[in-house]
């Protein structure tokens, strides 16, 4: 059922010189996008008798913003994107029941093949279907959207409002004249998450328009946000960030307000991947805030007890006295051939002992261990292995098993509390 977008609120992020920069979370909204506005705005004025069919031809944001506000109406969507639309949104559409038609990446928009063009058709050709865009009944959501901000900044001016160039600009214009006659909205093109991170090349017909910024900025922008203002913002929202900081940063006594549009939940294998801003060159706050815990220290600085392994066929009782008698909480299991194959928990032992679902003392340890998956690479870990890369072992898995550097002799095992301790012990 279709609902008033709630409220988003307004943060205060810093003071830049003379700047004060705002944030307004759109994020926060139904679907994690500030479309929900106008999806809200559209679906509140169609004759709900009719049509039986939407035919979406515009962003996969607004597409899922609109099959949210029919949710329960029976109505069928039919939304198309680009190809290089991911796989996170597409599975959002079609949990909604949503058709997608796939469209080629970068056509022209009045190409027969881009994504509105194709949408057009299609509502053409079906019986009761109309087709929906973004311009349909922007202004009036823009329109909510200033005055919710006006009455978040009272009697505060506003000179410049910064925001992603995904959204429609005119409407935006026209909204922002009637509260803020005086204000600049400041446009800033997204860099696509597949273009080179150190470059941006605007597209000419956005030159005239605002800031632009690199995929590493608007990353680095973002990652930042969520360290410093616990906000989970999207690439999108980096780029408007990344650019009010440079616009703040000229010295003027001025408010800014920056629209964050997107959530970082829509780039789980991209920004929300350290390996991946790794990769391209970007160290985010938590993985700088890693390195300097640990300092350069390797396992061998942790000054582990030797580690005693057991059969997989000895019995379960023996395992359990031994790591009892030496005050161990985990215990490497090798098979006949003396194979690491798994590892065998006290803890894991006493709770089914105190269940009752560990009867039999006698029964062989394979039966209770924790199996390696030997479909899987093995992650070497020996005494010369970086703290920072033995944590980030434990984003994975529970407990590691430190071997000599051919990874066939058993050395230690270590867990996340043997790092916390390390830590602890040295005041960070």
């Amino acid at each position: 059922m279709a609902t008033t977008p709630v409220p988003t609120p307004l943060l205060q992020l810093s003071r830049l010189r003379q700047a004060d920069i705002y944030a307004k979370a759109e994020f926060l909204g139904r679907t994690g996008s500030i479309k929900d506005r106008i999806a809200a705005a559209i679906y509140g004025s169609i004759d709900h008798g009719q049509p039986k069919t939407f035919v979406v031809g515009s962003s996969a944001d607004f597409a899922i913003s609109i099959a949210a506000a029919t949710a329960g109406r029976r109505r069928k969507i039919i939304t198309v994107v680009p190809e290089n639309v991911g796989g996170d949104k597409i599975h959002i559409l079609k949990a909604f029941g949503a058709d997608i038609v796939r469209t080629p990446a970068g056509a022209h928009p009045s190409a027969p093949e881009s994504a509105l063009q194709m949408a057009k058709k299609i509502a053409a050709d079906t019986p009761d279907a109309v087709l929906l865009t973004e311009e349909d009944h922007s202004e009036p959501a823009f329109d909510t959207l200033i005055q919710e901000l006006s009455n978040q900044l009272p009697g505060k001016p506003l000179d410049r409002l910064v925001v992603p160039n995904t959204l429609s600009q005119p409407s935006l214009q026209t909204a922002l004249s009637k509260h803020y006659f005086q204000a600049k909205l400041v446009t800033v093109p997204v860099p696509d998450v597949n273009a080179d991170f150190e470059e941006y090349r605007p597209d000419s017909g956005h030159a005239h328009h605002g800031s632009y910024v690199t995929l590493k900025e608007a990353c680095t922008a973002a990652r930042s946000a969520t360290w410093n203002y616990g906000l989970l913002c999207g690439i999108a929202s980096g780029a408007a960030l990344a650019a009010a900081s440079a616009l703040a940063g000229e010295g003027k006594s001025e408010t800014i307000v920056v629209l964050l549009t997107d959530s970082a939940k829509d780039y789980t294998s991209t920004l929300l991947d350290d390996d991946w801003l790794l990769q391209h060159g970007i160290t985010t706050d938590t993985r700088e805030e890693a390195i300097q815990k640990f300092r350069g220290a390797s396992v061998e600085d942790l000054q582990l007890g030797e580690a005693v392994s057991i059969f997989d066929s000895h019995p379960i009782g023996e395992a359990i006295e031994l790591m009892v008698s030496r005050d161990y909480s985990q215990l490497p299991v090798i098979n006949a051939k003396r194979k690491i194959i798994g590892l065998i928990s006290l803890g894991r032992l006493q709770a089914h002992v105190n269940s009752g679902d560990l009867k039999n003392l006698a029964e062989p340890v394979a039966k209770w261990m924790y199996s390696f998956k030997t479909n899987k690479k093995f992650e070497l870990i020996t005494p010369d292995t970086p703290l920072a890369q033995l944590d980030e072992f434990f984003d994975r898995h529970p407990a590691a098993l430190v071997t000599d550097e051919s990874g066939k002799f058993p050395l230690a095992v270590v867990t996340k509390y043997d790092l916390l301790k390390f830590c602890a012990k040295r005041g960070v």
